[in-house]
């Protein structure tokens, strides 16, 4: 009897950043992780009510309220904030499906046979996607 496997490999690579629409998730883990108060508060605002415009040649666009993303061109953003987002991410990595994190990269993929199936991996990534929503 042959046994055919097959290897599925998933490389993720989240945004250097974070949506705001799921600060409240960041902030709650920096909170478990012992962050609280004064710099609690200065991450929060960090986050929050930043507003934008383009300048071409002296002249500036009107101003617009950013709505998504931790601001680039910070440590604190893609190096720190990313980090922390994402760490425990192999929490909801099901039984079947092995995770690798490197820095902000994370590596999902399972071995396929007769007894497992691609709907594993899918489960993954689907459970994956709900930490992106605050409760």
């Amino acid at each position: 009897m042959v046994i055919i496997k097959w290897i599925l490999y998933i490389w993720t690579i989240p945004k250097p950043s974070i949506p705001l629409s799921t600060a409240c998730k960041l902030l709650a883990k920096l909170e478990c992780y012992g962050v609280d108060g004064m710099l609690l508060n200065w991450i929060r605002n960090f986050l929050n009510d930043r507003i934008q415009f383009v300048k071409i040649a002296g002249m500036c666009s009107p101003t617009s309220y950013v709505i998504s993303d931790v601001p680039q061109g910070s440590v604190l953003g893609p190096a720190v904030l990313v980090v922390v987002y994402v760490n425990d991410i192999c929490d909801v990595v099901p039984t079947g499906v092995n995770a690798k994190l490197f820095a902000d990269d994370v590596k999902l993929y399972s071995v396929f046979d007769g007894n497992l199936t691609p709907h594993c991996l899918q489960s993954c990534l689907t459970a994956i996607s709900g930490r992106t929503t605050c409760n």
